[in-house]
């Protein structure tokens, strides 16, 4: 008899202060809102300067998208649903796949591009513009034919600045 008396006992106590919170509430005229957690894939995407992008997804449980995007200070939010948010940062410097083997070369004989590794393979990276080979030394088609190997920004864009004075303008 005693167990039953004590079960009801605690029943009421946690029947009347729930209805004291809730008549709290109602008296403050503020709204109880719970903070569901929910699952969001988390979009990384790293664009760099030579085009490539690199993207990756992360699935967390986030409470707020806001503070999340707060503790990732570079990256901006491009587009947001429910589940997903992307997010994305631009490097001003080559991609890790062009610094590590990267090459500029010709496709289809004269238009200038960066290739992943050997230019036979045709693995095109990027696309820039067609040069004038006739108006360059035959030692520089020489060696864009068998490609020029890129390791570093700076290389990339000495040799991009270099060959954009032998660009063929279209008219």
């Amino acid at each position: 008899m005693k167990r039953i008396i004590l079960i009801i006992g605690l029943n009421l106590i946690a029947l009347s202060t729930f209805h004291s919170m809730e008549a709290l509430a109602v008296q403050d005229n503020t709204d109880v809102k719970a903070h569901a957690v929910t699952s969001t894939n988390i979009h990384f995407i790293t664009q760099y300067m030579d085009g490539v992008s690199i993207h990756h997804i992360n699935k967390m449980h986030i409470i707020s998208i806001d503070d999340y995007v707060k503790q990732h200070p570079g990256w901006s939010v491009i587009k947001q649903s429910d589940t997903d948010l992307f997010l994305k940062k631009t490097v001003d410097d080559l991609s890790p796949v062009s610094k590590a083997v990267g090459v500029l070369g010709l496709k289809d004989g004269n238009t200038l591009t960066l290739f992943k590794g050997d230019p036979k393979e045709n693995e095109i990276i990027q696309t820039f513009f067609q040069i004038d080979i006739e108006a360059l030394q035959v030692n520089d088609f020489e060696n864009l034919k068998k490609g020029i190997r890129i390791e570093n920004k700076e290389r990339y864009q000495n040799m991009l600045q270099m060959l954009a004075r032998f660009e063929v303008v279209q008219e």
